[in-house]
């Protein structure tokens, strides 16, 4: 088929028989047009047999889905003994005509989908298969069919191939993009992960990604078509399919997405992409939509500002429990002082009444250690007064315990979202201190064991510049994999070191801390995981997690 406009000549799978091979004057080429455009979409090429001429013969050649068989159409293949030109000419036809045919449908469509065309220049189709030719140069690529004759550079390279992949059926739209998935929640999984993309007439598709052996904080990337562009995509969905045998606690979600465009190499980030996942035992599909995410709320207190429920603190995969945190008046938080002068017996100051820091036996020319427990502990245990009085013996310093059991003996997902009205607390002590003395944030050491690790994280991001922060055994559940505003981080004071003592997994092993280094120094004695002299909870069972916290108070805490 030929369709000649003017000085424009736009050849739609020129013929191949008689054609293909022979001379400039015989057949179509660039000279017959100040611009010569060809779609091939039925080339034959052994062992395939078609309609259609494989060599490049205009300015701008294309060759979509390799130019040879078309998706969406059945094979065209037939033994190349039982073929000659005459006697089989019916039979070719019947087999090639819808491959034949898709380059006038394709045209017709790219009038209403320009970008939905994009070609792009590549040494074979193999190559471009291989994601060798993404994105598009800088000249950019021309849209095959009835606007190629807009691209820039149309004249500059005769007989220039362009490929593409185009989807099976009407409208055959595809747009190329990298995709590229972080993934977070458990360490290991096998299975594999797809995004589905949903347009707004309801159609979805689903294109996988990666698959194997999945690891958290892993990228997985791959050079995709899709049949929805995602401009016009109402939602995209992250979507994980297990192994037969995977754990049915495991999870695994995406902490970023991020989508590069082949047209011009402009990236899109997401986040807070929604969960969906296939349970093997059941084979029911459970999703999270973002219609059922907890809805956002916010709640603010005096002196210590404001606090939301939004992601990253709830309705993510590692933190799917939406919940706020409580009051300070609730909560009741306290300080109690030690110092060589009462090295048996405290003395309760607070911040809300510098009075009693100044009555008591502070001393603002003295290194300050603050010292917290973790769930379901109290600032009145001995192990707290203890490491006061060992501190006493080698220098002299203001140990103060803090006592915060009004919100850590209730369930863990409540107390993990305690400890940010605890961290305010102490980030707003320090202040008081810095305006009432001039004292330095550098002088502040925190110490948290458990919750309290990340609590003491919680006031480095609130005051900046506390000198050093001690993690013990940082609390694993709803904080291992989630980003450094949840969890302690080395960003959290000037120096941060971390003592692992209760690594393993939570499930089944109901290890209670954190494997991940999050500090500038990450110590792991005994490996770890278990330490000598300890036993271990023997309940595994119990796979809501409110449940074993609930039960933790029994465990012997390291």
């Amino acid at each position: 088929m030929l369709l000649i406009t003017y000085n424009l000549s736009k050849g739609l799978d020129p013929a191949g028989i008689g054609f293909e091979g022979f001379p400039d004057m015989v057949r179509l080429d660039p000279s017959d047009a100040e611009f010569v455009d060809v779609i091939h979409s039925n080339a034959g090429q052994f062992p395939n047999i078609g309609l259609g001429m494989l060599n490049a013969t205009g300015d701008l050649d294309f060759y979509p889905n390799g130019g040879s068989i078309m998706v969406g159409c059945y094979d065209a293949e037939i033994p190349l003994p039982d073929y000659d030109h005459e006697g089989s000419l019916k039979d070719v036809r019947s087999v090639a005509n819808c491959h034949h045919s898709r380059s006038h449908q394709y045209y017709r469509y790219s009038i209403l989908y320009p970008l939905g065309f994009l070609g792009y220049p590549c040494e074979s189709y193999e190559s471009f298969q291989e994601g060798n030719c993404f994105p598009c140069p800088i000249e950019g690529c021309p849209m095959m069919g009835h606007y190629a004759d807009r691209f820039p550079g149309r004249l500059q390279k005769k007989n220039t191939k362009y490929y593409l992949n185009t989807g099976p059926t009407e409208p055959f739209t595809m747009w190329r993009y990298n995709i590229s998935v972080k993934l977070s929640g458990m360490s290991s999984v096998k299975g594999e992960i797809n995004l589905a993309f949903h347009s707004k007439g309801e159609d979805i598709k689903e294109y996988q990604i990666g698959s194997g052996d999945l690891k958290r904080e892993q990228t997985y990337a791959k050079i995709t078509d899709l049949e929805i562009n995602p401009a016009n995509a109402i939602s995209i969905e992250f979507i994980w399919h297990k192994k037969f045998l995977t754990l049915l606690w495991a999870k695994l979600g995406a902490e970023r997405v991020s989508l590069i465009r082949g047209q011009d190499g402009h990236e899109i980030v997401l986040k807070d992409i929604s969960v969906y996942k296939k349970v093997p035992c059941s084979l029911l599909s459970v999703i999270i939509r973002d219609e059922e995410r907890p809805r956002r709320s916010e709640v603010c207190y005096d002196r210590l500002g404001c606090f939301t429920n939004d992601a990253p603190w709830s309705g993510t995969i590692l933190r799917p429990i939406s919940k706020l945190p409580w009051s300070p008046e609730k909560i009741k938080t306290r300080f109690l002082l030690y110092t060589r002068k009462n090295i048996n017996n405290f003395e309760e100051i607070k911040a809300t009444s510098p009075e009693t820091i100044s009555q008591s036996n502070f001393d603002p020319s003295k290194i300050t250690r603050f010292i917290t427990h973790g769930f379901v502990d109290k600032g009145e245990e001995n192990w707290l007064s203890d490491m006061c009085k060992n501190m006493f013996q080698v220098e002299d310093v203001n140990c103060i315990c803090i006592d915060w059991k009004g919100g850590s003996q209730c369930p863990y997902t409540q107390a993990a979202n305690n400890i940010r009205v605890i961290g305010a607390e102490v980030a707003y002590f320090i202040d008081v201190l810095m305006a009432k003395y001039g004292y330095s944030p550098s002088m502040v050491h925190i110490i948290g064991h458990s919750l309290g690790a990340h609590m003491a994280g919680e006031a480095g991001k609130r005051r900046p510049g506390i000198g050093r922060i001690t993690g013990l055994d940082p609390a694993q559940p709803y904080f291992q994999g989630t980003p450094v505003e949840v969890r302690l981080d080395k960003s959290d004071a000037l120096f941060v070191d971390v003592i692992h003592t209760d690594m393993l997994p939570t499930i089944p092993y109901m290890g209670f801390g954190m494997s991940d280094p999050v500090g500038h120094l990450d110590f792991f004695p005994n490996g770890g995981e278990t330490m000598p002299g300890c036993s271990k909870n023997p309940v595994s069972q119990i796979v809501d997690i409110d449940g074993i916290w609930e039960g933790m108070s029994h465990k012997n805490l390291l």
